[in-house]
């Protein structure tokens, strides 16, 4: 395995970490914004400068947050965000940091990118990809197999349906494999049936967990071959290109992709 060098300006030389106390009503008094449901990192909002209540660092309005008590929050809507917070006990610790260029809250931009295997990136990457599959299903095009649940596995569409959804910006990625097109939507805006995601949960599921969430292996082997997801074994120069768009977007080259029949990852 070769090794990764991140540069001297790489955003993980620029993770800042903070701890607020919670005040006397259970408010940190800095609002987050952002999240899944919105296709962005939850971020941080207006901070209530005389209000909040530092026992270590600072925020600043528009970090990125990463981590919530060593939990990563990169690809969970913002109310399971929320939960997690209002559930912590004490002191908080979050992990943020700011914006730049290959990094900011678009998630579709930041999943659109290729990054050496075992780099920052590439895991945070997966984190969000793990974090998206928590509550959205990932959609296709292809007919359903023998057990398969529409809704659980997949949501079946039609090409139409999937271009509409597409164009609509609800699909974070896409991907084809054997003429088929698959999709990762962003999770729904209001968490399904009230349900969110608690801070134990999440627990449970980090890697090395041996309470960890189980994938929907079928259909996530399909996403990889698809190009949706990497496969855990393969080196940089044989990963499938991914996107993030259908329409509106060049090869390059300058190759038009608006015509989604020229369009095959595999």
């Amino acid at each position: 395995m070769s090794k990764v060098v991140q540069k001297k300006n790489h955003w993980t030389t620029k993770v800042n970490e903070c701890t607020i106390c919670k005040d006397a009503r259970g408010e940190l008094n800095v609002q987050l914004l952002g999240g899944a449901e919105n296709g962005e990192f939850a971020y941080i909002g207006p901070v209530n400068g005389n209000a909040v209540q530092y026992r270590h660092g600072k925020v600043s309005e528009g970090e990125l947050l990463l981590e919530v008590e060593t939990l990563s929050v990169s690809g969970l809507p913002l109310y399971d965000v929320l939960t997690v917070i209002k559930n912590c006990k004490g002191p908080i610790r979050l992990k943020t940091v700011r914006q730049g260029n290959k990094l900011n809250k678009d998630l579709k931009h930041y999943l659109s990118q290729r990054f050496q295997k075992s780099s920052a990136d590439y895991e945070l990457q997966q984190t969000i990809r793990d974090n998206l599959y928590r509550h959205a299903v990932p959609c296709t095009t292809r007919l359903p197999r023998d057990g398969e649940v529409p809704g659980v596995d997949y949501n079946f569409l039609s090409v139409d349906e999937f271009l509409k959804l597409e164009q609509s910006g609800t699909l974070l990625e896409i991907g084809s494999y054997e003429g088929n097109y698959y999709g990762t939507p962003k999770p729904p805006s209001q968490p399904p049936s009230g349900k969110v995601i608690t801070g134990d949960a999440l627990q449970d599921s980090l890697p090395g967990s041996q309470q960890s969430t189980p994938r929907r292996t079928k259909s996530y082997n399909e996403m990889q071959n698809a190009g949706i997801v990497p496969t855990e074994t393969e080196d940089d120069d044989e990963v499938p290109e991914m996107n993030s768009s259908f329409t509106g977007q060049q090869r390059e080259g300058g190759k038009s992709m608006d015509s989604p029949c020229l369009y095959l990852l595999i």
